[in-house]
């Protein structure tokens, strides 16, 4: 069951096959919505228009405008005309069937609306997961995303992050990115098997259910990338595409350089945007800033900005793996490579010793 935010409603989804709204106040069914041939394993709210998803065994997703109950339906008409809600609806005027999603080869136990674009996305017991794009005349399949070794259970739209989570009874929580094609991070439990996901509407906390109980879990980290340890009252931070500088004895916060890494793409296409560390050299000179920004992904690379006095930002060399990366002189840093080996490099990107 699922509440509404604007009104006094519950939409509820039944093994008896049919979808309901529920009126929580006066404790009545306003609409009864039927279609479906087999159990309906969930429906859900659109987060804007006067829209709700019912996903059911019968392999189908239907998408059902509600718009003439919402146009009609206040209070005080809910509590006086109930009885003709209920015929309403078996005429086709309160909600109507929109669309109906046909695409997957088993029943579908989750489909979720994208919280701010027109897309769906549902998971099934063919272990697939389907994004579905939606406009005002048609709806159509636009992307299969294949891993799963068993039923998937849940899916949604992370409400901040353009990835898709998942879980299923394979043991797993995949995570999707739908800007690359790659692989899935992966999340393995030893025993449990995962049945459901929520996502908080503001905070990034997301919640899955399994067979021992519930993991609250975050997908990525709040606090930005920086460097406190500088003289002068000065730290270097990352935010919002750019390195800044905060000066605490002025109180004052600027921008430094823009990181390239966000609008130009990994040798590897696999590096998240943002940073996960960053390192000024403490060795360097008061007016010259080396910069080390370091992403972790499947692949983790860094970057090398150098500032001299006047402002000019330059990347020093090109984008590099390394699982760690550290300064050790004012000229030289430190780089461990995938296979264990440490590097030291100059400020040119280039290889001095091993």
């Amino acid at each position: 069951m699922v509440l509404n935010s604007e009104h006094p409603w519950i939409l509820s989804a039944s093994d008896d096959q049919t979808v309901r709204i529920w009126n929580w106040q006066s404790r009545n069914s306003l609409v009864v919505l039927t279609g479906h041939n087999h159990y309906v394993m969930c429906a859900q709210w659109h987060p804007t228009e006067d829209l709700i998803l019912s996903a059911s065994l019968d392999q189908t997703i239907r998408i059902w405008d509600i718009s003439g109950l919402k146009k009609r339906s206040t209070s005080v008409l809910e509590e006086s005309n109930t009885n003709k809600a209920s015929q309403d609806v078996f005429g086709n005027v309160d909600a109507v069937v929109k669309f109906v999603l046909e695409g997957h080869s088993r029943g579908v136990n989750w489909a979720s609306f994208h919280p701010t674009m027109n897309l769906v996305v549902s998971g099934a017991d063919d272990r697939e997961i389907k994004v579905w794009r939606m406009s005002g005349s048609r709806a159509w399949e636009t992307t299969t995303y294949r891993g799963h070794l068993n039923n998937v259970s849940c899916v949604l739209f992370h409400p901040k992050e353009n990835v898709i989570v998942s879980n299923s009874e394979d043991k797993t929580l995949r995570v999707w990115d739908i800007s690359r094609n790659y692989a899935p991070l992966s999340f393995r439990r030893d025993s449990d098997r995962y049945w459901v996901l929520a996502s908080h509407p503001r905070l990034n906390l997301l919640a899955a259910g399994h067979d021992s109980g519930m993991l609250i879990f975050k997908l990525s980290h709040e606090r930005p990338a920086f460097d406190a340890a500088m003289a002068n009252d000065v730290m270097l931070f990352y935010y919002d595409g750019y390195v800044r500088i905060y000066q605490q004895h002025k109180d004052q916060t600027s921008s430094l350089f823009q990181v390239k890494a966000l609008t130009t793409s990994s040798v590897s296409n696999k590096r998240p945007k943002k940073p996960r560390k960053l390192w000024n050299n403490p060795y360097a000179s008061a007016t010259n800033y080396n910069i080390l920004l370091w992403f972790d992904g499947e692949e983790s690379e860094y970057e090398l900005y150098c500032v001299d006095k006047k402002g000019t930002v330059d990347i020093c060399g090109n984008r590099t793996s390394g699982n760690s990366v550290t300064f050790v002189t004012r000229n030289r840093f430190a780089v461990l490579t995938q296979t264990g080996e440490i590097l030291l490099k100059n400020m040119e990107n280039q290889v001095k010793k091993k």
